[in-house]
């Protein structure tokens, strides 16, 4: 397993004790990565629509079967950019730092 949020505080840009969320990496990232849909944006916001509890919807648009067309392209849109995102961090980490982040994410998995 690979965390993710991990590998990009490691790999330099992390400023403060928090690790971003996807959807900011994503957009900090775009620019760099090789396959960044055009609609990316419009589609999570879409999909955000159907179950953000703040905009009078539910998480339970999960349980559904099957899943809205919506939230499987909300989902898609984050798994696509997944292994673009490593590869961007994974060539900025620090020469020897690469060994220590598999104890980081079990350290972080124990907390939940």
């Amino acid at each position: 397993m690979i965390d993710l949020q991990v590998v990009e505080f490691a790999s330099g840009n992390a400023r403060g004790h928090f690790v971003k969320g996807l959807t900011k990496c994503i957009s900090e990232e775009r620019g760099s990565l090789s396959h960044y849909p055009e609609d990316w944006e419009r589609k999570k916001k879409a999909g955000r629509r159907l179950f953000v509890p703040e905009k009078s919807s539910s998480y339970g648009v999960f349980l559904q079967r099957p899943l809205p067309e919506q939230v499987i392209e909300y989902c898609q849109q984050d798994v696509l950019l997944l292994p673009g995102l490593l590869t961007i961090y994974v060539k900025r980490l620090k020469h020897g730092i690469a060994v220590q982040l598999p104890q980081s994410s079990n350290e972080r998995i124990a907390l939940y």
